[in-house]
């Protein structure tokens, strides 16, 4: 590959990186997926998922992570299971697919990498047919391994990012 193709590569990279980068690590509020959230495969799905977690080691190698989670199916079809209360048919999803993980995302911070995390449906906080992002799980991946799972470790982590974001930001001045 020549030079300038490269070149053209790393800008495409480096513009969809500072567009990730520009979000900080705000909660967006946003709602996923219309499901049945009391039928037995959705309920056995999240079951599934917080067992994995559950098996999560700090440090694990993220190749040791997917191996995890392709040791069983990473997709559930079908899991609508009928209309919720107060949905018209009209209104109701035909079928679904849930997947693992849930959603993903990647941020780029400039003082310590790029990091990934993957959110994993594990909770029923509300059965409001929705998979909501309070009932998902973020788990935190970066330098090729799992460095933290859980609200509270990515609270702590972004906290700890936007901290070091400012000083060096302070320290450029």
């Amino acid at each position: 590959m020549g030079n300038s193709r490269i070149a053209g590569v790393l800008m495409v990279v480096f513009l969809g990186c500072m567009i990730v980068a520009g979000s900080g690590c705000s909660s967006s509020g946003r709602s996923f997926a219309v499901i049945n959230e009391l039928s037995p495969d959705v309920q056995a799905f999240r079951a599934r998922n917080r067992r994995i977690i559950g098996q999560l080691e700090l440090e694990m190698p993220v190749k040791e992570f997917r191996q995890l989670w392709a040791a069983e199916s990473d997709t559930l079809t079908g899991a609508s299971g009928g209309q919720h209360p107060g949905e018209t048919a009209a209104g109701a999803a035909a079928s679904m697919e849930l997947s693992n993980p849930h959603t993903s995302e990647t941020r780029i911070f400039w003082s310590e990498g790029i990091s990934v995390i993957q959110w994993y449906y594990t909770d029923l906080v509300k059965n409001d047919g929705r998979v909501t992002e309070e009932e998902l799980t973020p788990v935190v991946l970066m330098d090729g391994k799992v460095l933290g799972w859980g609200r509270e470790f990515l609270r702590q982590f972004c906290e700890y990012i936007e901290k070091e974001q400012k000083q060096k930001g302070s320290e450029s001045r």
